[in-house]
């Protein structure tokens, strides 16, 4: 779809269109003006997902020729069914509650071009937005916590959100010698996955495959988007966490620690 009107004018937006065709300096524009950026909307992470064979499912809105919102997401087509659309996320720039209606309009006209049975939020999507795509028919879910945290605030503002009991493990981690350090080595990596897969089995979950997290950590390694964080006492892995950071936001994309590590 190129650039289709008849969304409808809203009170402050006078022209509006939407495009599925977008520009990477138009979906830049509105990253890097929107408050709402987070990871699983930039071209890096696209970028890794086009690696692993997904489609890209892009909508841009415009106001008067100029890009006021994004929503990217992901699908998987088998015999040109899409299963499922996974959508990153949903930001604008301006009226938070207008972007969000037109940017829902934009959506659901979108999707009914595009066969998919159901549809994943990564973020908790507005409740209005959830109703659209049950009324219309698709087996919409969506997370109720998002996995994106806004560090804008400061350590000192953060830590205060962390309830007693999980301060007094931190605090009783440093007093016992667990060291935690960025490790964005080859080596580093290949010990995370394998504590990654090891919490796995204990958890009873079935981890992402190797080429899948492999791919993920080599291109945001290099991009700067992505760090690897590991503890360890006495030079022993006990945990690790692959964080994804975009502006003055954090993904947690994977966590992983021992048995020995909670003790």
């Amino acid at each position: 779809v190129n650039r289709k009107t008849a969304i409808g004018p809203g009170d402050i937006l006078s022209s509006i269109s939407y495009a599925t065709d977008c520009s990477e300096s138009d979906i830049g524009h509105v990253l890097q003006n929107s408050s709402e950026s987070n990871i699983l909307l930039t071209p890096e992470y696209r970028d890794v997902l086009k690696q692993l064979g997904y489609r890209i499912f892009n909508i841009l809105i415009f106001s008067d020729g100029i890009p006021v919102s994004f929503i990217s997401g992901k699908y998987m087509a088998k015999l040109r069914i899409a299963r499922t659309l996974a959508v990153g996320g949903l930001v604008g720039i301006g009226d938070k509650a207008e972007m969000r209606d037109i940017s829902i309009k934009a959506l659901n006209e979108a999707l009914s071009q595009v066969n998919v049975g159901s549809v994943y939020f990564f973020t908790p999507p507005p409740l209005e937005l959830s109703d659209t795509m049950a009324g219309n028919g698709y087996g919409a879910f969506g997370c109720k916590f998002s996995p994106i945290l806004d560090i804008s605030a400061g350590k000192d503002a953060l830590w205060r959100t962390i309830d007693r009991k999980n301060r007094n493990v931190i605090r009783y981690a440093m007093k016992n010698g667990v060291i935690v350090e960025k490790d964005n080595s080859v080596a580093g990596f290949e010990d995370f996955y394998r504590l990654y897969s090891d919490t796995a089995g204990r958890k009873n979950f079935r981890p992402n495959p190797y080429k899948v997290v492999s791919s993920q950590f080599g291109t945001l390694k290099k991009s700067g988007l992505g760090d690897l964080w590991l503890a360890k006492k006495d030079g022993e892995l006990l945990a690790g966490a692959f964080i994804w950071k975009y502006k003055d936001t954090i993904y947690f994309a994977y966590g992983a620690s021992s048995a020995k590590g909670w003790k």
